[in-house]
Order: structure tokens, then sequence, then C-alpha cells
């Protein structure tokens, strides 16, 4: 979020396949809120729903593979095919995984970024 991007869901959110996409959508009761621990719910910005256009998926450590095969970077939710990124626990990692992911998928023009209000 303080890299621009927008709340969906905090830790749910309801999946749905449209139109051969597969679109995030927030559980009514938690739109537009965010647990800050400590502080309990806070508003914050947020969308409705969106596409979603990657997976990260969390793995251990020694799950996460050096030169992972091409079948280990998808995962299929609701029959809907997406890319995934296997990711370690550690933040930076994780991070610097993800980057490199939405860098590709932004190359390819698969980003699915505009808003999925109309799902919603």
């Amino acid at each position: 979020i303080r890299r621009g991007a927008r709340l969906v869901a905090d830790d749910r959110m309801h999946l749905a396949a449209r139109g051969g996409r597969l679109i995030a959508i927030a559980p009514a009761a938690a739109h537009g809120l965010i647990e800050l621990r400590g502080r309990g719910p806070v508003p914050v910005p947020h969308e409705r729903s969106c596409v979603i256009s990657l997976v990260a998926d969390i793995v251990s450590g020694n799950e996460l593979e050096r030169l992972p095969e091409d079948t280990q970077m998808a995962a299929v939710l609701h029959g809907v095919a997406i890319p995934r990124q296997p990711v370690p626990e550690t933040f930076e990692h994780a991070l610097e995984l993800v980057t490199a992911a939405l860098d590709v998928l932004s190359e390819a023009g698969n980003m699915g970024l505009r808003s999925a209000r109309l799902w919603g």
C-alpha cells in the first residue's frame, strides 16, 4: 500500500472465476479495513474487487527451488490458470521475487490491472 497499491482485503477474500479471469472480492464486514497490530482495524483507501494477476505462494526456505520448472510457476484457482511465484518467508527476498515476477508480467502485457468493479 505504501508503494501505491490499494487494499482489496486484509486476510480473507471471496474468489470468483469470471470471463476467464480470477476476481478477488472483499467481504462486506472488512471492506476498506486493514488490521494494524496493536491498534486494530483502521480504514485505508481500497477497492471492492480486483483481477488476480499473480499468486505469491509462501514456501519454507528448503522448498524454494533454485531453478523451478515451468510447471511450478502457475497455479489453478477456480479453474483459472494464474502465474505463480514461490517466495520464502523472509520479506526482502520475497519482495525481490514478487517484483521480478510483476516486471515479467508487465513486460508481457499480462498485468490485468484494470479494476474489476464490474465483477464485484
